[in-house]
């Protein structure tokens, strides 16, 4: 049986950047990943302009676990942000 996408990141033969191994109290959590995405986007020159958001529950994940997504690099503002609200 092949390993999964998880036990491959786990074992280190699949890169997963950053990854907050140290186990913080529950009241720590929340800061440490998001300082933890923070710095990754500035490592990859996203730290202008970025996304972050996590899945929650067991219809969205097959492996239940926690963690944040790390999405940027646009060039261009979002249509979203020229709309005006009225």
């Amino acid at each position: 049986m092949s390993k999964t996408i998880f036990e491959k990141i786990r074992d280190r033969e699949v890169h997963a950047y950053p990854t907050l191994e140290d186990v913080p109290t529950e009241s720590d959590l929340p800061a440490k990943l998001i300082k933890a995405a923070q710095q990754a986007a500035k490592e990859l020159g996203i730290s202008k302009n970025y996304k972050l958001f996590m899945n929650v529950g067991r219809k969205v994940q097959m492996v239940h676990h926690l963690h944040l997504h790390l999405m940027g690099g646009w060039d261009n503002p979002s249509p979203l942000t020229k709309t005006k609200i009225v």
